[in-house]
């Protein structure tokens, strides 16, 4: 399972980046008289993924200095390399925060039964402080996703697809409101989803 959930990142990874590689070979599959719009629509799901990727390294760097510093205020040893822990494991949500916390509370027991207190409670308090605060707002405004719908998501994809659902809730997500705005709602209902500057004006 870990090895089909590494593959599954790098391969997200390879789409967000670099998507314009797979997606002349995607139009392609449409009638000819619909690949134009076809391929606009793929245009703005990559610039959905591209938030989501950016996104996602915000709250990892956010999670990863946090941590730091609170390991640092409480005297915890190896407090940067365990931020830096905390840093990769992010890009897991839910799994990642536990396990970047076992090694933390290891090394606090050996400085005692408060550090390890401490330890757990810092590690509750960042990652509650993401889960419902940080991760929601910063997905809004990089992806355009309301924070109830991506919470939302996380529940119904985690149910459904266990890890993997929960690591893809959110760019999936993203690439099915682009969908649902774009080829349903704007050409199937024939409504004009607003533009950003739209949307602000």
């Amino acid at each position: 399972a870990m090895s089909i959930l590494v593959v599954s990142v790098f391969l997200g990874l390879y789409l967000a980046v670099n998507p314009s590689l797979y997606r002349s070979g995607l139009v392609r599959l449409f009638p000819v008289a619909h690949r134009e719009r076809a391929a606009s629509i793929m245009d703005k799901i990559a610039v959905a993924l591209r938030g989501w990727l950016l996104g996602t390294l915000f709250n990892m760097v956010v999670i990863g200095a946090a941590t730091t510093l609170g390991l640092w205020l409480l005297d915890i040893p190896m407090a940067l390399a365990l931020g830096i822990v905390a840093f990769f494991l992010e890009f897991i949500p839910y799994l990642g925060p536990i396990l970047s916390a076992i090694p933390a509370l290891l090394i606090a027991s050996s400085v005692g039964p408060e550090a390890v207190l401490y330890t757990a409670l810092l590690y509750w308090g960042v990652q509650s402080a993401e889960g419902y605060l940080l991760s929601p707002l910063v997905y809004q405004h990089s992806v355009d996703l309301p924070p109830a719908l991506t919470l939302g998501a996380q529940i119904v994809f985690a149910t459904l697809f266990g890890v993997l659902g929960v690591v893809f809730a959110t760019p999936l997500t993203a690439c099915a409101l682009v969908l649902v705005q774009e080829a349903y709602v704007e050409d199937a209902l024939g409504d004009p989803v607003e533009s950003e500057p739209e949307k602000k004006s």
